[in-house]
């Protein structure tokens, strides 16, 4: 039997490619988020739902409803068609869990079909639940569709619960 070793400080693997990723912005708490409008969603759709969970129960505004996707450790995606090009401040969503870790990325596009990455909340964790079950991220663009990808967690044995999810323009813009 033969052991191949490499000492790959030695070896050239040719150019590195990354992705470019957007300027990385903190996470607000949500007594700091200037909100005024609440802009309308004309259509929502996510990636999974549970019948007894639809997503429907993100526009309701009823605290004691919730969506959540119907496999507990799979990823989930929610797009919102704001109907036309909007200028957005903030994406909103209220977790119906008990305290639990997030990953996840936001996206803009105006044709629905080619995505711009807005933020990226991969590398640090966000903690949701209890009594930071109000999140707001500080993400501004002008576009008509805001996707949010929520990366699985496969510590969880419960799928993630939104009891809100809402897009809102700053005060005084």
């Amino acid at each position: 039997d033969w052991v191949l070793l490499l000492n790959l400080k030695e070896i050239d693997f040719g150019p590195y490619e990354s992705c470019t990723y957007p300027d990385i912005h903190r996470p607000i708490a949500a007594s700091e988020a200037i909100i005024d409008e609440e802009l309308e969603i004309a259509e929502l759709k996510v990636s999974s739902e549970d019948e007894d969970f639809p997503a429907k129960n993100l526009l309701d505004n009823n605290p004691e409803t919730y969506w959540q996707g119907f496999a507990p450790k799979t990823s989930q995606t929610i797009t919102a068609d704001l109907g036309s090009t909007k200028h957005f401040d903030y994406v909103h969503f209220e977790c119906a869990n008990k305290l639990r870790f997030i990953q996840f990325r936001i996206m803009g596009s105006n044709d629905g079909i080619n995505y711009d990455l807005l933020t990226e909340r991969g590398k640090d964790t966000i903690v949701v639940g209890e009594r930071f079950s109000r999140y707001f991220d500080a993400t501004s663009g002008d576009y008509r569709f805001i996707r949010v990808f929520f990366n699985s967690d496969v510590t969880q044995d419960t799928p993630l619960k939104l009891s809100k999810f809402a897009i809102y323009t700053k005060k005084n813009n």
